[in-house]
């Protein structure tokens, strides 16, 4: 049990690949998926190859049959799962009725349906260890809606309610559930964002300025940690003070 083993859904790029880099620089085995590889993850490959603490794994969040075999080959592996971290997700914006019902279901199943299947993989083993820390990545616009996001928007607050009641269920069992909600990030997801855009959002921020990926990682290890142990069911908001 002194081993941390956690695992990053999503974590080739943005957000999942920073809090992967945070995790392993703490001492954490990672395990993390995501349908192809980036030059990044080759590169903590080769990094971590002396350390033996990473490892990625082709699989699509979307494939169910996969993520039980993913999930069964790392306990049985590692022999505990201390952390999960819902991050894998998919952006869609689009006014709904210029939405189609294929791009619904495909928004709902890699934002939602997706985490709660994985998570209801992953609490099995941590039941039977009796602890663990799970972090479901939301986003602010989950709660504070947002034009041409309302397919996305719905899916990121049902992370949240899915959040709050299973911090209830399983705080007997000394298993953790915490939400992240980002706000405007600097990553591949804001990459097309204007100028002008930008511009506004930073004006409307207290802190003056777009978040970074690092803002977040470091939310994510300290709700892994023991510092955050009494903290559970709450929904963090990372958002420079944009929603306050």
């Amino acid at each position: 049990m002194d081993k941390k083993v956690v695992i990053v859904s999503g974590g080739s790029k943005g957000l999942g690949l920073a809090i992967t880099r945070r995790l392993l620089d703490a001492g954490f085995r990672v395990h993390t998926f995501s349908r192809s590889p980036s030059p990044d993850t080759k590169m903590l490959e080769k990094e971590q190859s002396d350390t033996g603490r990473y490892y990625w794994t082709a699989l699509d969040t979307t494939d169910q049959e996969g993520l039980d075999k993913y999930v069964n080959r790392i306990y049985r592996e590692e022999g505990h799962i201390t952390g999960l971290i819902n991050n894998a997700g998919f952006n869609l914006d689009r006014l709904l009725p210029m939405t189609g019902p294929g791009e619904i279901e495909r928004v709902i199943s890699v934002n939602l349906t997706s985490p709660l299947l994985l998570t209801r993989l992953v609490t099995r083993a941590m039941i039977q260890k009796g602890n663990g820390s799970i972090i479901n990545i939301s986003s602010v616009i989950g709660h504070r809606g947002i034009k041409g996001t309302s397919v996305y928007s719905a899916t990121k607050a049902a992370l949240v309610g899915f959040t709050r009641s299973l911090a209830r269920e399983l705080g007997p069992r000394n298993i953790r559930v915490n939400a992240m909600l980002p706000g405007y990030i600097e990553t591949e997801m804001t990459a097309g964002m204007s100028v002008v855009k930008k511009a506004q959002v930073i004006r409307r921020t207290p802190l003056g300025r777009m978040g970074c990926a690092a803002d977040i990682a470091g939310v994510a290890e300290f709700l892994l940690s023991p510092g955050s142990s009494f903290i559970t069911g709450q929904t963090i908001v990372v958002d420079g003070g944009l929603t306050c």
